[in-house]
């Protein structure tokens, strides 16, 4: 459990710009889809909350290990 740490921790610098970005991508998302379909201003907060915690759990749980594979492959091709 702990190598699994370590790899997290390796690539955790990627999360903030991450999640900064799912913000961004989740309210564009929300707010198109709201207006497209008519919805209420309440709708469109509640489609926003759901899909941004969503989108944090999947930046927090997988980006780290992402970019921590894309790392050592590109260390892998530079040394080629």
């Amino acid at each position: 459990m702990k190598w699994l740490a370590a790899k997290w921790r390796r690539g955790a610098d990627i999360v903030p710009f991450s999640l900064f970005g799912c913000l961004l991508t989740s309210t564009a998302g929300a707010v198109t889809n709201g207006l497209l379909e008519g919805s209420s201003a309440g709708s469109i907060a509640h489609r926003l909350a759901c899909g941004y915690a969503g989108a944090c759990v999947m930046v927090i749980a997988l980006f780290p290990f992402l970019a921590t594979m894309r790392k050592s492959r590109a260390a892998r091709s530079s040394d080629t």
